[in-house]
């Protein structure tokens, strides 16, 4: 007797996200996958909008506890926890929805689409971005995936953890500098490939390490 595909499962690897900024980003980046997909991800609870006013209360209270506010620390985990309890739910609900699909390969793309993973299978495919920081000069690398054997690549940068993004210099290789800022944990990255067919999605943020 064959066996039994088994059945795809989404699955949100918390234990990569213990530090706050890289969670508010992968946040973040979710709820945008939510939103370009929602053709196939309708009404989500919470909605996206609600989820993103818990996320922004998140990174406001982790702003406070870095200024040693009193008991800031206590809130800041508390909300921390309303958020894995948001994510847990739209893993419930992306699973439900996976679960109806007809083939393990499609319930796969789902679970992807959200932005979630899959257990077993690894991360959904977009560029790799690799961000450094020459401690001599203070100038940040930004390496990425190549796209293609002809390609053109923008760059933005965001000072708040993604709320806000500025453009930097194209460039036709897959890789570039920034200098002049001021360095704290709140600095983000991210890039996009142009390719013969068009701009790609812009890949995760990712911050210094």
């Amino acid at each position: 007797m064959a066996k039994k595909a088994k059945r795809p499962i989404a699955v949100f690897h918390e234990d990569q996200y213990r530090v706050v900024g890289k969670f508010i980003l992968k946040c973040k980046a979710i709820a945008q996958d939510f939103n370009t997909n929602v053709a196939v991800l309708p009404s989500p609870s919470p909605t996206t909008a609600n989820f993103l006013i818990d996320v922004g209360k998140l990174e406001n209270a982790e702003t406070n506890a870095e200024a040693k506010i009193v008991g800031a620390a206590a809130a800041r985990d508390l909300i921390y926890q309303q958020v894995v309890s948001d994510l847990h739910q739209w893993l419930g609900f992306v699973q439900g929805l996976a679960d109806k699909l007809n083939n393990a390969t499609a319930a796969i793309n789902l679970i992807q689409l959200a932005g979630f993973e899959v257990k077993g299978v690894g991360s959904r495919a977009k560029p790799i971005l690799k961000a450094k920081l020459n401690t001599n000069n203070g100038v940040v690398s930004l390496i990425a995936k190549a796209a293609d054997k002809r390609a053109a690549y923008n760059w933005q940068y965001s000072t708040d953890l993604g709320t806000t993004w500025v453009n930097m210099p194209p460039t036709l290789q897959a890789k570039t500098t920034i200098s002049g800022l001021t360095m704290s944990d709140k600095l983000a990255f991210r890039v996009q490939s142009i390719v013969k067919d068009g701009a790609n999605d812009w890949s995760d943020a990712v911050t210094l390490g």
